[in-house]
Formats: structure tokens, sequence, C-alpha cells
């Protein structure tokens, strides 16, 4: 009946590799829930295939304003979030700057800066964040913030943007979801350096294609580094180049029997039910 390979997010690209060699390509799996799967997908393909480039952690900071779509940085990505909070400095810096201030005189810094705004930093987030007490902070759904992406697209392009998703173009939003989005059309448009930054933590398909629209929107030939996506494991991306059938197809076949199932750093009562692991483990030989 042969063996099941399954892999990690957490482990090595070479680990996962040679796990596929031992067990044979066909017989490998990606050891993620198949949500999880198409959402790792869906940010390869976009990393793949968008114009836009990938920024650096020196773009945020250079950033001068900086929209963040269902991430909790602090939470998912610490070093950007550090980045997202130099960048929100910018500005201060800038002013600085043309009165001879240097970078390290914080203090000097910090002093001349009174009253001067911060460059702009939104964050629409279901929950609070810890970049709220730096940013203009919204509380809406991840369809929400889909739907609110959808509209600037749409307003910037006066085009309907097939590679975003239906809802977010074509649903009505609501009074506040519009003026949530005239303010954040405002300000990207006013920017020189716009940043988009979402991910897959808020479990939104729809969220991930619209951010990649917006970038594609906002990239041109002066600022192409215009996204940044986080996913929620160590090599999530890594594992995702290899594409392979996510772990619901690994259980189903390890249910109705293998001789000899592989897994690879992964916990798979994380992945799954308990009693989903239990029958498919009862089958392994």
């Amino acid at each position: 009946k042969g063996g099941v390979g399954i892999g990690s997010p957490r482990a090595s690209l070479e680990a996962n590799f040679a796990l596929r060699e031992l067990v044979g390509a066909g017989n490998f799996y990606a050891g993620v829930h198949q949500h999880d799967a198409a959402l790792n997908n869906a940010v390869r393909n976009v990393m793949r295939d968008s114009k836009a480039k990938i920024a650096t952690v020196s773009d945020i900071v250079n950033s001068d304003c900086i929209v963040i779509l269902g991430e909790d940085l602090t939470n998912t990505a610490p070093r950007l979030a550090l980045a997202v909070r130099q960048a929100a400095r910018g500005e201060h810096m800038n002013q600085a700057h043309s009165v001879k201030i240097l970078d390290w005189q914080d203090a000097a810094i910090r002093t001349h800066s009174q009253g001067i705004k911060r460059s702009p930093v939104f964050v629409l987030t279901t929950n609070e964040t810890k970049l709220d007490d730096i940013a203009s902070a919204y509380r809406v759904t991840p369809d929400a913030a889909a739907r609110i992406t959808g509209a600037i697209v749409h307003a910037m392009t006066h085009t309907l943007d097939h590679s975003a998703p239906d809802v977010a173009l074509q649903a009505a939003l609501s009074s506040a979801e519009q003026a949530i989005a005239a303010t954040l059309l405002a300000a990207v448009q006013r920017a020189k350096k716009p940043l988009i930054i979402s991910g897959t933590h808020s479990g939104s398909l729809a969220l991930v294609q619209a951010t990649a629209s917006l970038s594609a929107a906002l990239t041109t030939e002066q600022h192409a580094q215009t996204l940044v996506l986080t996913l929620p494991e160590a090599n999530s991306l890594g594992l995702a180049l290899m594409d392979a059938p996510p772990l619901d197809a690994a259980l189903t076949r390890m249910t109705q029997g293998v001789d000899v199932a592989l897994v690879l750093e992964n916990d798979l009562y994380r992945r799954a039910e308990k009693l989903t692991i239990d029958n498919a483990l009862s089958g392994v030989k």
C-alpha cells in the first residue's frame, strides 16, 4: 500500500525536498489544512506574478504612507512592525534633517517634532493591534477590508480589475466603509512612496487578492516596491513553492490504509480535529 510523507511549513526547504525525494512526489503532502494551503498558494502566486515588487525592511522604513490590511503585525511579523513604527516617524526625521539635526540625536528630534504630524499609517483589522497608537485604526471585518480595498482600486483605475475578487468591486459599501475608502484613497494618491501590507492572518482569500490589486494599481516606475505579504510560519512560502497536495488529502489516504507515514517537524493535531487525526493514524500499518 506504500506510504506517505507529510511535510511542514516549519521545516526547511531542503528537509521538505529530501522527504519528497524519499517517498516520491506522488506521495508527498504539504502538511497544512486545505484552506491554509489555498491562502499560502495565493500569496505565492501574487509574489510571483504581480508587477509590484516585494518591499524590503528598508523600503518599509522609507515609505511615506502605509496601509495594513487584516494583519496584527506585532504578532505575525514583529520586525516589520518595528519598521512601520520607524516609517511613521518619517516626517519627523525629514523636518529634523531640514534643520541639520542628526539621526542619532533622538531627544532633539522629539523636541523639534512636537506638533508635527506623523507619516500616515492606516490599520484595518477586526481587533485592536499594538500599532494602533501610531495609526489611524479602523475595526472592520476581513470582507469589509476587501470591499474597501476593491473600491479604492476601482476609483484609481476607473475600470473593472478582474484580478480583484467580485465581492470587493460589486458589493455596496456602507457609509462608514465609503468614508474609510475615501480617506485611504486620498492618502495613497498623495504619497510618494505608498506601501500596502497584508497577509494570511485574517484567513481571507478575498483580502489577499484585493491587496494584490491595490499594490498593482499603485505601482509605477517611480515606486515599484509597494507590497508586503506575511505568512504564518517560518517556511510557509517555501512549502507552497513545492505545490504539494494539502494535509486533507494525506489524511484521506491514510484512513484508507497505508504501510508507513513519515511526518516531518509537524504536529498534526494542530492542523485538524483530534478525531480526524486519530482515524487517519489508525489506518497506518
